[in-house]
């Protein structure tokens, strides 16, 4: 029994490398800026790698949702789940995240949504955390209207700003991006570029190009295109994920999946707090299936390290590593992350 978990474990680590094989080079970049701002190293092997280390004792990263809400329609998030609950990040509720992150010296913060941008105190949030942790980071969609939002984001300082594109060009960004302007979103990359190279930011700007089967020949044409603008260009694959996708043009899931359980590495990664401050233990789970909603607390009433040592936690990190399907009932069906 102890040889055929350590197979499982090695093979599923290997599966996770060929994951990301094709984004190495980002990767690294990502790594070494991290290093660079003092991030502690074994945390960033652990959340790569995590069945083959032990767990941490406190979240490696938070994730962090400062609203719910997101100007766009993409055909693949889970925003557009009627599931999603809609709301803004209260100043006492984000009192208690810089508390959290402050105490318990929480390395790694990424700013998520819906769109984070779109909270109307997101540049004074973004600079009071990046007071308080080592690594800030953003996913956006870049189709902000406010021209100060570029600023606010270099000044704060957000060390990864990851701005997520759809491959194929105007007509297939803005099909795919319903909502979405090409234009608008290449004038803010260029702004982004021009502030960060008048500031001497250290920022990394990350385009994370959405990639189909049917444009996935296009990668180095549109590498070309955005690094005008871009430290990085990642190509990332769009995954079919059950009850989004309205297409073919998606890739089949790469996990390794037994008996329709994934190999998950996120309970180990990160914890996600809400714009409620609710944790859950699954964020996809959590808009997917209210059946499946399992809530760790919420911030307001308890410490995220609390949350990270919840018995539901250990349950499901113990279930994974032991492929105990029995114990993690929540991932039934699940793509894994």
């Amino acid at each position: 029994m102890e040889i055929r978990q350590s197979a499982r474990v090695i093979w599923n680590n290997a599966n996770q490398l060929r994951r990301v094989s094709y984004r190495v080079g980002p990767y690294l970049r990502f790594t070494r800026d991290a290093i660079a701002r003092g991030v502690n190293p074994f945390d960033l092997v652990r959340t790569q790698f995590p069945l083959l280390l032990p767990s941490a004792s406190k979240p490696p990263m938070i994730s962090l949702e400062l609203t719910g809400s997101c100007n766009l329609r993409c055909d693949y998030c889970y925003t557009l789940l009627a599931a999603r609950p809609q709301g803004i990040m209260t100043e006492s509720t984000f009192k208690r995240v810089l508390y959290n992150v402050e105490k318990f010296g929480i390395e790694r913060v990424r700013l998520i949504g819906g769109e984070p941008t779109m909270h109307p105190q997101f540049g004074d949030f973004a600079a009071r955390l990046a007071k308080v942790t080592k690594y800030l980071q953003l996913v956006t969609n870049a189709q902000w209207k406010k021209s100060e939002l570029a600023e606010a984001i270099v000044r704060a300082p957000i060390d990864l700003i990851e701005v997520s594109i759809d491959a194929g060009g105007r007509d297939q960004y803005e099909e795919s991006r319903q909502r979405a302007s090409y234009d608008l979103l290449l004038s803010n990359l260029k702004s982004l570029s021009d502030i960060k190279r008048e500031t001497g930011s250290k920022s990394t700007l990350n385009i994370r190009l959405m990639v189909r089967p049917s444009n996935r020949h296009t990668i180095a044409q549109e590498r070309e295109l955005y690094l005008q603008w871009a430290d990085v260009v990642m190509p990332q694959l769009v995954i079919e994920i059950k009850k989004l996708n309205n297409s073919d043009d998606t890739f089949s899931p790469l996990h390794i999946v037994e008996d329709k359980f994934p190999v998950c590495t996120l309970p180990f990664k990160a914890i996600e707090v809400k714009w409620s401050g609710d944790m859950p233990l699954c964020g996809p789970n959590d808009y997917d299936d209210k059946a499946k909603r399992i809530g760790l607390g919420n911030i307001n009433e308890m410490t995220i390290v609390e949350a990270w040592r919840s018995a539901p936690m250990r349950q499901y990190r113990n279930a994974h590593r032991r492929r105990n399907s029995a114990s993690m009932p929540a991932c039934k069906g699940c793509q894994g992350i």
